[in-house]
């Protein structure tokens, strides 16, 4: 079973608590004025995400029968364009004219991935279908081989966010991270002339040249695939300090990343990831399934400035040259 020819694919590292930031985005930059659909695991974040979204309506088991009815023809109709489904509640839907197709975690099959994929992109027309992912956890390297699926990597978000606010009218554009999609944070690169072996050694280094309250600022470390360096977000007005800190050691190079590195999945990794607990998809803490940072405490989808995510990416292989003609792409399609 293969995926269309006639959809673009398009992966995205995301950390779970700034999905709500990062999906308008999406949603302005690729669905050209089109239907979107949304597929969600679970039915709470389905409502959660819908009340956030304009215009949005939620799809799932729990909804009446009578309610499901309408909500499909406001969608047919074109009432209202953003519909957020349950995987379960969209089997069988056979809705037409349909841009674009987001996922917000991957599948646990391929074969799904081809029919959530497969919902646009119909009767000769194109579409796109952008998934999240987070690498610690996902299985987006078996759907990418098995689908014969040729993704396109999207990791600098902010020349989109920055193509988004001038069509939009926006002047004040805020940073966001290459790691996570966090808005106002900053993705930096540690080295310190020997091996990483651990992101727990990685915070040692820090905590030598730091005062520990910005190290204790730190989300989503991760190691690169070579071993020899760190990546990790900060928060923007925290960056001079640590680009300052370097100096009150020797052999320890910090810098802004320009061009997200390859990095180690989850099980190559030992000690702390993320630094910051379990937070976001499948929280095993019993929290908003949305929510990120310090064990779950994080903000979820309704904290959306102060909220921060542990989270991993990687850019699958895609360089520099591919992810800036990705987002010149995404400039002409606005």
């Amino acid at each position: 079973m293969k995926a269309s020819t006639n959809v673009r694919h398009i992966v995205l590292p995301c950390s779970t608590s700034a999905i709500p930031q990062v999906i308008p985005d999406i949603i302005q930059c690729y669905a050209s004025g089109g239907r979107t659909i949304i597929f969600t695991e679970k039915r709470e974040s389905a409502n959660e995400l819908s009340g956030l979204l304009p215009g949005a309506r939620a799809l799932h088991g729990e909804i009446q029968q009578s309610q499901r009815e309408v909500t499909l023809s406001g969608f047919r109709s074109g009432k209202f364009l953003t519909l957020v489904a349950t995987n379960v509640a969209a089997r069988g839907l056979d809705i037409n004219d349909v841009q674009l197709i987001i996922q917000c975690e991957p599948p646990n099959d391929v074969e799904a991935y081809i029919h959530r994929s497969g919902r646009t992109g119909r009767a000769g027309n194109s579409g796109v279908a952008v998934m999240l992912y987070d690498p610690r956890r996902s299985n987006i390297s078996k759907i990418q081989r098995e689908s014969g699926v040729k993704t396109s990597g999207l990791s600098a978000v902010e020349l989109l966010a920055k193509a988004i606010a001038k069509a939009t009218g926006y002047t004040e554009m805020k940073s966001r991270s290459l790691l996570t999609s966090m808005e106002n944070h900053v993705t930096l690169l540690l080295e310190s002339g020997k091996p990483i072996f651990s992101p727990s050694f990685a915070f040692s280094v820090l905590r030598r040249i730091l005062p520990e309250d910005k190290v204790e600022s730190v989300t989503g470390m991760s190691l690169t695939t070579d071993g020899n360096g760190a990546v990790f977000d900060v928060k923007k007005e925290y960056v001079d300090a640590f680009l300052a800190a370097q100096e009150n050691a020797a052999g320890v190079n910090i810098e802004v990343v320009k061009i997200l590195p390859s990095l180690q999945e989850r099980e190559q990794q030992r000690g702390r990831f993320g630094g910051r607990g379990r937070g976001g998809f499948g929280d095993r803490s019993g929290g908003n399934r949305f929510s990120g940072g310090r064990g779950g405490r994080g903000g979820g989808f309704s904290d959306r400035r102060n909220s921060s995510g542990g989270f991993k990416g990687r850019n699958n292989g895609i360089d520099g040259e591919e992810n800036s003609k990705i987002q010149l792409a995404c400039l002409g399609n606005l």
